[in-house]
């Protein structure tokens, strides 16, 4: 079915395209429901087969995704986007296999005016102590990463992590989100080592005014050692002598 466009080629009203229909619902409707879809091709850049773009299949929109499950580009009906061959496991999918994403930056929602029941964490020192950065290598790709176990992060920081329906599996952990744990506990260790810090000032000072009641000490000692040897033993006079030097001692 040919659509007119009222005034053009003596056409005197508007009409619809329609293409496997016979009641287009809109400027070019291709129908009916059961039907495959729309399919554009062309040759790719290496010219060594076609790529392509389908509308169509439960009204996913595909990129190169033709008789391809997952394809290169697809936004599911339900709005979930996917890049690469992995289904949508989110509203945005990047797939592992398909290298790392790069931009300048990346911003979350993090506005006061949305939040409420603000509390600074606490314990912010021991839970990063319970945290254990690894070394591993990726089943698909062999990469070998660094990085944290997200079980084990959901252990202690619940928060950042995300599960299957199941709840068992874990996904993903936001990492950027760690930075805030982060924070906290290096303000936290930051005060252990101030506090220390004045207690070693404060044991050399201790230490310091011992030494000098030690000097003090040999001193009368010394003293006491001269008197007793003026005084040529423990007779008399030695004992008056030894009386009349220590009288001068504090």
């Amino acid at each position: 079915m040919l659509g007119s466009i009222n005034g053009v080629n003596s056409a005197t009203a508007d009409t619809n395209v329609a293409i496997g229909t016979t009641a287009p619902a809109a400027r070019l409707h291709i129908g009916p429901a059961n039907s495959s879809g729309l399919r554009v091709e062309g040759p790719n850049a290496a010219g060594t087969g076609v790529a392509a773009a389908s509308l169509g299949g439960y009204g996913d929109f595909n990129i190169d995704a033709f008789g391809i499950v997952g394809g290169r580009f697809s936004v599911k009906e339900n709005g979930w986007v996917t890049i690469g061959p992995t289904g949508p496991v989110r509203i945005l999918t990047v797939a592992g296999g398909s290298g790392h994403p790069i931009a300048d930056g990346w911003d979350s929602w993090s506005s006061r005016r949305w939040k409420t029941n603000i509390q600074t964490l606490h314990d912010a020192l021991g839970k990063i102590e319970q945290l254990r950065g690894v070394s591993y290598d990726m089943k698909d790709s062999g990469k070998h990463q660094i990085g944290l176990i997200a079980e084990d992060v959901g252990a202690v920081v619940p928060e950042v992590v995300t599960w299957e329906k199941n709840g068992k599996d874990a996904q993903g952990v936001d990492y950027g989100r760690l930075t805030a744990l982060l924070i906290e506990a290096t303000k936290e260790q930051e005060k252990l080592i101030r506090r220390q810090q004045e207690q070693i000032q404060a044991q050399a000072a201790q230490l310091k005014l011992q030494q000098a009641q030690i000097g003090e000490l040999s001193r009368q000692v010394r003293v006491v050692q001269t008197a007793l040897a003026s005084g040529r033993g423990t007779g008399p006079e030695g004992r008056t002598a030894t009386a009349n030097v220590l009288a001068t001692l504090p």
